[in-house]
């Protein structure tokens, strides 16, 4: 598993969000601090070259600190 990210690696007033599987796997996302509550979730949607594909991510806080947007089981 990838490191941890520091609450506050996403510039000022910003934290910076890992996502943890799913065709996000990989990217970070910095989001506003005070947007940054675990279990909020966010949508993903692929819309190109066939159907409609919604991808769910629920936002939880590590061990160390940092914050990861982790797949929601389907």
């Amino acid at each position: 598993m990838s490191s941890p990210l520091s609450p506050d690696s996403g510039g000022p007033g910003r934290a910076l969000a890992r996502f943890i599987g799913g065709p996000l796997d990989g990217r970070e996302d910095a989001i506003p601090v005070a947007r940054a509550v675990a279990g909020s979730t966010v949508t993903h949607t692929y819309l190109h070259g066939g159907p409609k594909i919604e991808t769910h991510y629920q936002l939880h806080r590590t061990a160390e600190g940092g914050w990861e947007y982790r797949l929601k089981p389907g």
